[in-house]
Order: structure tokens, then C-alpha cells, then sequence
């Protein structure tokens, strides 16, 4: 009698301790944090239709010019490096915007040579970030060799396209 009174006792502790959380508490679930998560999610940006420009400065002091146009997932643009000393690389950019990621070939042309690289930029917001990494040469351009090692190195920040057309309209002559 005594063995049958103490299982009962374990099954009603065992009962009231997996008892659901009273609403009270099921109420905090929709915390402040799980919102933001899901206005984020909500508030992805649609960049169709729009030209958006971009001017950055790498550390070693040269000077960026972006221009990109997006129609549904297609980008099309032109991205001029000034770089003085070497021949200012010059040309337009293809590719394809997945989430906030564009992936993309710069046909750049460098005093009369002609080449093929790719391109990795990241958006955030009013800023554009640029991959770096270790490139090799693939079916005729330089592609990355390892994309989960890319790093975000250079910055760039939107502007109006107004001030840098003068020198996205050296890309547009080639």
C-alpha cells in the first residue's frame, strides 16, 4: 500500500512538473528580440528598378566608383578604380543578386588589355562591402578560389550618383 501511495505521489510531481507554462508565461514568447527578428525578415529591401552608386577608399588610398542598376535579381553597372600609378581599371559589372549578396564579372579594360574578374559585394543597408580573397584563373578570368573564405575589406557608402558620374561616364565610353 505504502509502495502504491508513494508511485502515486512521484506520478502527480511528474504530472505537475511537465504541466504546459501558464499563459502568463507563454505570453513572453513574442519577446522584443523575436519581433526585430521578424521585421528584419519583413523589411528585406527591394533594390528592382533602382540605380544605387557607391564611392570608396581602400587603405591604400584608392579611390572606388560603383554604379549599379537592378532589375529583379540582374545587376548591370560600371565600377572604376582610380588608381594613378598603374592605369585606372575601368569597366562593367554583370551578375546576379541573391539575398544581399552580388555576385558578379567586371570586364575591366587597363590601357588597352582586357580582363575578366569576378566580384563579391555585400549590402548592408546604405553600405557596400567589397570581397577580397586568393583568386585563381578559370575558363579565361580570375574567379575566387574559395568563397567561405572571402573577407569584406573594402567599404564603400551610397551616394548620389550625381557625384560620381563624371568618372562612372569613362566606364560607359568603353
Amino acid at each position: 500500500m505504502q509502495n502504491s501511495k508513494l508511485i502515486l505521489f512521484l506520478l502527480a510531481i511528474l504530472c505537475f512538473s511537465c504541466k504546459p507554462k501558464s499563459n502568463q508565461q507563454s505570453e513572453k514568447s513574442d519577446t522584443p528580440a523575436d519581433a526585430k527578428v521578424s521585421e528584419i525578415i519583413l523589411a528585406k529591401p527591394n533594390y528592382s528598378g533602382q540605380t544605387l552608386c557607391f564611392y570608396g577608399e581602400s587603405q591604400d588610398v584608392l579611390k572606388h566608383n560603383l554604379e549599379l542598376s537592378f532589375d529583379e535579381n540582374i545587376v548591370n553597372g560600371f565600377m572604376v578604380v582610380d588608381q594613378p600609378q598603374y592605369g585606372s581599371p575601368v569597366g562593367a559589372i554583370k551578375g546576379k543578386l541573391v539575398d544581399n549578396m552580388i555576385i558578379a564579372d567586371w570586364s575591366i579594360e587597363i590601357e588597352e588589355d582586357h580582363f575578366v574578374n569576378q566580384v563579391v559585394f555585400k549590402l548592408d543597408g546604405d553600405q557596400l562591402y567589397e570581397a577580397t580573397g586568393e583568386k585563381i584563373e578559370k575558363k579565361g578570368k580570375n574567379v575566387f578560389k574559395d568563397m567561405e573564405k572571402l573577407k569584406y575589406k573594402i567599404l564603400y557608402n551610397k551616394v548620389d550618383c550625381s557625384n560620381i558620374s563624371e568618372v562612372i561616364g569613362w566606364a560607359k565610353e568603353i
